[in-house]
């Protein structure tokens, strides 16, 4: 059994490259905000892209935080998933500065990283009703209710 000041080390690490995951998410939104209001779909695929590679970086580190929680829990004879970063630096005690200051940092960049999808889902949602609106227009006759005279599919196989 490893002990809690050692797991300790593992967990401020684990936090810090949760941090820089988020940030890199971030980033990523980021472009893909750019990239949507610019009309550039071969950006906004690259951004897509580097997402979903950031994303299953995610499975590691959700594995990475379990074994240290599952170390945590057997340390104090809990169970792992009552564990937070503060009430595991309440139990350790002194030495757990580092800890609560990277809890901080992991809680900001958490709240940053919402916000941009929260804006990022806003524009795409605005984006779909105006070229919703547009094609609408575009595909009915004036005297027809729209989308009446856009054609039907048939089925030639059966």
């Amino acid at each position: 059994m490893t002990s809690p000041r050692s797991l300790l080390h593992e967990l401020e690490t684990y936090v810090q490259d949760e941090i820089g995951a988020r940030e890199r998410m971030i980033d990523i939104v980021g472009r893909q905000e750019v990239a949507v209001q610019s009309g550039r779909a071969i950006e906004l695929e690259q951004a897509t892209r580097d997402l979903e590679r950031e994303l299953t970086g995610q499975i590691d580190r959700a594995s990475r935080r379990q074994r240290i929680l599952t170390g945590f829990g057997e340390a104090w004879r809990i169970a792992p998933t009552v564990l937070s970063l503060s009430s595991i630096a309440e139990r350790i005690g002194p030495g757990t500065e580092r800890l609560l200051t990277l809890r901080r940092e992991l809680r900001d960049a958490t709240a940053k990283l919402a916000k941009r999808n929260r804006r990022l889902a806003a524009l795409t949602t605005l984006y779909r009703r105006v070229l919703g609106d547009v094609i609408e227009t575009l595909v009915s006759g004036d005297d027809s209710a729209p989308l009446d005279n856009t054609g039907t599919l048939v089925n030639a196989q059966g």
